[in-house]
């Protein structure tokens, strides 16, 4: 064990004690005196910036970013702030019509549809095919790779904004077969379809 022992630990004003060591209490005093000191504050901030800065503090930030986005809060977290990003919704021309905290409720409720229609998984299932999402993302590569089986949201209307009854929890690939398609030409495909003994 390196240092100088167990029971060797900190004391309250910072000074080497024979009180047992506490990860949670010099945690504590620690998070007191960033608040309250303000030269110790800059000092760790600037320690900071300066690991953060080398090839080891890069590394592990990203690893750090890469855990966080391939996990399921952190996809989902990321899709949801997509929709509200303000470059994608003038690209679109649409607001959303709804919270964060509203697509989360929606979500939920996607996810008990889904169990109640299928009682032996977790309802993490698209909506269209009907087959598991996945929360893998490509980071710190040069080409960016699209996995089609991602957790993706789709307004079901595209006419529509992203709203309460109009969102499509669903993969990628599904999401991109649909695409910019409307009702409207859905229900014309499928009379053509229909016409021509097609189904």
């Amino acid at each position: 064990m390196y240092g100088p022992g167990r029971n060797v630990g900190v004391t309250g004003n910072w000074e080497r004690g024979t009180e047992k060591m506490s990860y949670s209490y010099w945690n504590k005093i620690a998070k007191e005196k960033y608040h309250t000191d303000e030269e110790y504050r800059k000092t760790q901030i600037d320690r900071g910036k300066q690991y953060r800065s080398t090839d080891h503090g890069k590394a592990v930030v990203l690893a750090n970013a890469i855990r966080y986005d391939n996990s399921e809060h952190g996809f989902i977290t990321n899709c949801i702030c997509v929709i509200f990003k303000p470059s994608s919704c003038k690209k679109r021309g649409l607001w959303p019509a709804i919270t964060k905290e509203g697509v989360w409720k929606e979500l939920e409720k996607h996810r008990l549809d889904m169990i109640n229609k299928y009682p032996e998984s977790d309802g993490n299932l698209c909506i269209y095919c009907e087959k598991p999402w996945t929360y893998k993302r490509s980071r710190g590569q040069k080409k960016q790779v699209k996995y089609q089986t991602n957790f993706s949201i789709d307004r079901i209307d595209n006419n529509k904004t992203y709203q309460v009854g109009n969102l499509g929890f669903c993969c990628s690939g599904c999401n991109d077969k649909k695409h910019h398609s409307t009702l409207e030409l859905m229900e014309n495909v499928l009379r053509v379809a229909k016409e021509k003994g097609l189904k």
